[in-house]
């Protein structure tokens, strides 16, 4: 007996949009397009594929080579419309098939990835549109992947380099050893970011200095962790006169509300009359 489905009176296009704003990317991938013809044609449209995440999936995966293929797969469904990808653990292949029709992407967010200075050499000029991307403990790219990215990568405002905290040497005051060459080389090429997370970083007041000059755009910082910053001379006034800034040392404590602050007032008034 025939069985009429809801889905044979929505245009395909309609169905998409279900498809994009309402089902994960993975489980699109994996089981909508089984549903029925119209769900399958649907899910065969480019339009759904242009904003891809699958970040929470790789991460239950936890497979390098099984998130290089669902990045491969995606981003050939995409056909070349890819604007946003969202992944986690992908090495230089995966970023090989995004290069390949990146041309209009404008998001990448690849944390804990595997992917090489190499391989970012290679394909970052095939990122133009780039605007926002997140390499925070991504341990393979240096300061010479980042340039890279800077160079080609013209515009972009949005920067995540954050990292795990460093080993710290034993003694009294120890800190890590200083490398400034990343926060350098981010000064050097990305003079129109807007947004930056550095947790963690190795460099020191001169990474950040610099940062602050060739980066006049700059409305976010976070250097949480950032412990060989010293935020000595006009370095600490250029952050706080920042729309956002974390500063490298958690305080112990937060700060007193208007509520807590009116209880002590009243503590003491109480005491004094007493």
């Amino acid at each position: 007996m025939y069985e009429w489905r809801w889905t044979e009176a929505v245009s395909p296009e309609i169905l998409a949009l279900i498809l994009r704003g309402r089902v994960d990317a993975d489980e699109v991938a994996r089981g909508a397009a089984r549903v029925c013809r119209a769900w399958r044609e649907a899910a065969a449209a480019p339009d759904v594929w242009g904003d891809v995440d699958i970040e929470a999936w790789c991460r239950r995966v936890n497979c390098r080579p099984r998130a290089d293929a669902a990045v491969r797969r995606l981003v050939a469904l995409a056909r070349g419309t890819l604007r946003q990808l969202s992944a986690y653990r992908v090495g230089d292949a995966a970023l090989a098939y995004v290069a390949a029709s990146g041309k209009l992407l404008n998001v990448l967010q690849i944390p804990m990835s595997e992917i090489s200075d190499q391989a970012v050499k290679k394909y970052a000029e095939f990122l133009p549109a780039l605007r926002v991307l997140d390499i925070s403990n991504c341990l393979k790219i240096s300061s010479s992947g980042i340039e890279a990215l800077g160079r080609h990568c013209k515009l972009l405002v949005q920067l995540k380099r954050n990292m795990p905290p460093p080993d710290v040497p034993h003694g009294y005051n120890a800190v890590p050893n200083v490398v400034n060459d990343e926060a350098l080389a981010i000064a050097n090429t990305m003079p129109v970011l807007e947004h930056l997370e550095l947790a963690y970083g190795l460099f020191s007041d001169t990474g950040l200095g610099a940062i602050l000059t060739r980066c006049p755009r700059l409305q976010t910082l976070d250097i949480l962790g950032c412990w060989n910053v010293r935020l000595e001379g006009d370095i600490e006034l250029r952050c706080c006169a920042l729309e956002s800034f974390r500063e490298p040392w958690e305080p112990m404590y937060s700060d007193c509300s208007s509520t807590g602050s009116d209880n002590d007032d009243d503590d003491e008034d109480n005491d004094s009359d007493n």
